[in-house]
This record gives C-alpha cells, sequence and structure tokens, in this order.
C-alpha cells in the first residue's frame, strides 16, 4: 500500500480543521500536527540530498556542513552529521521499541560522510533517500508522548557519547 505524501499547505489545512476534533482513544493515528513536525525535521534533511544532487554543493558554516531547520523562531543551523544520526537513531529506537528492528545504513553513511568530508556518490544518495522514505512510513504510527520520550532518548544517548569521547571535565564546562 503506497502512502500518501501531503504538501505542507494541505497539512496546515488538515492541522486547523483538527484542532478542536479529538480522535477516539484507541485509534494509533498520528495527530496532523505531528506530522506537521516531522516534516520540519525530514525535509531539512531532503532538502540536502536536493541540494546535493541538483549542484554537488552542501551549504556549511566555517567550512562544516550543516542542517537548517525550522522553528517557531526561524531557522536554525547544526552540524550535520550528529543532526542526521540523531534522526537516524530516533527512528531505530521507535522501531525497538515497537518490537522490530530498522537498519538505517544508508543515511548513516551518509551522515559519517558528511563530517569527515568525504565524496558522495549517487549510490549513497539513493541509499539515503530510500532511508528516508522508511523514516516517512513511520510518522503516522508515532504519538506525541512517543515522539517526545524518544527525543529525551535521543539527547541522553548523545550526551554519553559526548561524555566518552571528550570526558566529564569538557562536559561540565559547557
Amino acid at each position: 500500500m503506497r502512502q500518501r505524501m501531503y504538501s505542507a499547505r494541505e497539512l496546515r489545512r488538515l492541522e486547523k480543521r483538527t484542532q478542536n476534533h479529538k480522535p477516539p482513544r484507541s485509534r494509533a493515528a498520528v495527530a496532523p500536527s505531528m506530522m506537521v513536525k516531522m516534516m520540519y525535521v525530514l525535509d531539512p534533511l531532503e532538502r540536502i540530498l536536493d541540494d546535493i544532487e541538483r549542484t554537488g554543493v552542501i551549504e556549511t558554516v566555517n567550512g562544516q556542513p550543516i542542517f537548517r531547520h525550522l522553528e517557531k523562531s526561524g531557522s536554525v543551523a547544526y552540524p550535520a552529521a550528529p543532526a542526521i544520526d540523531g534522526i537516524a537513531d530516533f527512528f531505530e529506537m521507535f522501531c525497538t521499541r515497537r518490537g522490530s528492528s530498522m537498519d538505517l545504513v544508508g543515511i548513516r553513511q551518509f551522515a559519517k560522510k558528511l563530517e569527515y568530508g568525504m565524496q558522495l556518490t549517487q549510490q549513497n544518495l539513493d541509499a539515503a533517500r530510500a532511508d528516508m522514505q522508511k523514516m516517512r512510513g513511520l510518522v503516522p504510527l508515532l504519538t506525541q508522548e512517543e515522539a517526545d520520550s524518544l527525543i529525551l532518548q535521543v539527547q541522553i544517548k548523545s550526551e554519553i557519547q559526548s561524555i566518552s569521547k571528550h570526558g566529564v571535565e569538557a562536559t561540565l564546562l559547557d
């Protein structure tokens, strides 16, 4: 079964129509606002892939590839590789909680190549896009509570990795 992709305009309309409507508790459907939030996370990643395919260039700050995330206050730039790894962690942890597994090798290889400034091939981009489709397919299964919990889990994992990489003292000084 093929999943319907919504434009940003359709998602905003759907969100407005359903703001006061509460779905039955037995439903595991994602609220439109959740789909919009996930769109804000996955669309910048897709934009990076599009830019690389179209121009061969990725946006950088001080030579470091960046991931632009839209927030209420505007656009925020993050280092691309850790941001992309965090997205992959989020979806892999979600699958683990549901008793299945998802291996996002394509998107992780893409992130590593960006981190180390390695050349990307069309095969790398195709593998990353295939992983994007897997992740988009999971969005309707997410609830707000699960997403919040997974975000916290990804943040904890990131902090633990930072401590093990740089030591406790460096983290405490930040």
